[in-house]
C-alpha cells in the first residue's frame, strides 16, 4: 500500500477507493475513508493529507491572542462568538446580533453563524440553490436585500443539519464578499479567499488559509 494510502487507513480506517497522485498531493482526484460507520467521499487532497502535512505547512506564527487556522480541528467545531455581529448591504444593516455560533475547522478562517431573526424583515429570500457539506449535511441558500440592492445566495444555513452539529440548525451565514460589510464589534471583516468559501477573517485569525489558488487540498 503507498505510503499517503497507509496514512489515511491509519487514521481514518478502511479505504474504499485508492488514492491516486504521489507525495504531498496524493490524494489527487477522491478518496473515501470509513468514520462513524458510514462512507464519506472527501474532495482533492482530502482532510487526511491535510491533516498528515498539517505541521509541514508555511505557517503564519501565531502571536498573543491570535488564532492559527491550523489548530482547528477536523470535523469542525461549533462554539459561541463573543462579539456582537453587523452585516451591511446597500448602505444599511440588514442584520445585528450578538449570539453568534462560529465553526471552527482546519485551515478555513470562522464561519460565523447568525440566528435568522437577526436579519431584517423582508431582507431574506430563498435561493433554490443547494450545496452538500460532507461535514455538516445540506446546505439551503438565501438571496439577501436591502433597498434596490440584491446579494444574490449571499447567504446559507443547514435546516437538518447532521449529527453533531444541530447547534446552527435554521442559523444563516453571509459571504462578506457579497455584501457591503461584514463586522465583528467594529472590526471589518476580510472575506476567505475562493467563490465558495464564506470564512470571516479578522486581526486575531492567522493562515495561510485555503481559498487561494494552489490550496484546494488543504
Amino acid at each position: 500500500m503507498p505510503t499517503a494510502q497507509r496514512a489515511v487507513a491509519g487514521s481514518y480506517g478502511e479505504l474504499r477507493t485508492p488514492l491516486l497522485g504521489h507525495g504531498r498531493n496524493a490524494a489527487a482526484a477522491r478518496v473515501e475513508a470509513r468514520r462513524d460507520g458510514w462512507w464519506v467521499s472527501e474532495a482533492a487532497v482530502g482532510i487526511a493529507i491535510a491533516d498528515r502535512y498539517r505541521g509541514a505547512m508555511d505557517r503564519i506564527t501565531s502571536g498573543p491572542k491570535q488564532e492559527s487556522v491550523w489548530d482547528y480541528p477536523r470535523p469542525p467545531r461549533i462554539e459561541p462568538e463573543h462579539r456582537s455581529i453587523r452585516i451591511v448591504l446597500g448602505g444599511k444593516t440588514i442584520a445585528a446580533t450578538d449570539r453568534a455560533l462560529r465553526v471552527l475547522e482546519t485551515s478555513h478562517p470562522p464561519g460565523i453563524y447568525i440566528p435568522p431573526d437577526s436579519f431584517t424583515l423582508q431582507s431574506l429570500h430563498p435561493n433554490s440553490n443547494v450545496t452538500v457539506c460532507e461535514w455538516k449535511g445540506t446546505a439551503s441558500y438565501w438571496d439577501l436585500t436591502s433597498g434596490e440592492a440584491t446579494a444574490v445566495a449571499a447567504g446559507w444555513s443547514y435546516e437538518d443539519p447532521r449529527p453533531g452539529f444541530e447547534a446552527i440548525t435554521g442559523f444563516i451565514s453571509v459571504y462578506p464578499s457579497r455584501v457591503d460589510a461584514c463586522f465583528l464589534d467594529n472590526e471589518i471583516v476580510r472575506p476567505q479567499n475562493g467563490h465558495f468559501y464564506g470564512g470571516w477573517i479578522t486581526n486575531e485569525i492567522v493562515g495561510p488559509f485555503k481559498g487561494a489558488p494552489g490550496t484546494i487540498g488543504w
